[in-house]
């Protein structure tokens, strides 16, 4: 199994890199699954763990569709998006924000459209809720983002779903 991370070098990305270097398999549908090759995507090439397969670390740009459609187009099987702008950088720069927290999401999914249909894990906001009473997010709140980052994560959640609905890609969203 091939693996991509985007957004590799931040917080969640290397936690993930590392965990899966470590583990050197993953579970899709129940079943492990031996990792062949994980790539390692980020603005500044990320370090690498060392592992038991291929770990490839690249700087790449995330909001160029030709740079995404490069990275999807070496026989990716899952994709974990985990590349973003986080609330006051979205919130100070709105089309930076649109660029990679919206943009990048939508280049990914016809990336991964193209190649046939791979996986894709995208790692939303609970920004997307803006501010609930008392601060409690239950399972019936409603989004309704206050920030342009909320904004542009609930906007990636459509466009997941939606592209998977058709049958584009295997999309799922997590917050």
């Amino acid at each position: 199994m091939k693996v991509l991370i985007t957004g590799a070098g931040g917080f969640l990305g290397r936690k993930l890199a590392a965990r899966l270097a470590t583990d050197g398999a993953m579970r899709i549908d129940g079943k492990p699954h031996a990792l062949e090759r994980l790539i390692l995507a980020d603005l500044v090439a990320p370090e690498a763990s060392p592992a038991s397969f291929e770990v490839r670390s690249e700087a790449a740009d995330v909001t160029s569709s030709s740079a995404v459609a490069h990275l999807v187009g070496k026989g990716v099987d899952v994709v974990f998006h985990l590349a973003a702008i986080v609330s006051a950088d979205a919130e100070a720069n709105f089309d930076k924000g649109m660029s990679v927290n919206f943009d990048a999401t939508r280049h990914l999914l016809q990336a991964c459209r193209a190649n046939g249909g791979a996986r894709l894990l995208f790692a939303s906001s609970v920004a997307v809720y803006g501010r609930t009473p008392g601060g409690v997010i239950r399972d019936d709140t409603w989004p309704q983002p206050q920030t342009s980052y909320g904004s542009q994560k609930i906007m990636g959640e459509v466009l997941v779903g939606d592209m998977s609905r058709k049958g584009f890609v295997d999309g799922r969203c997590v917050r």
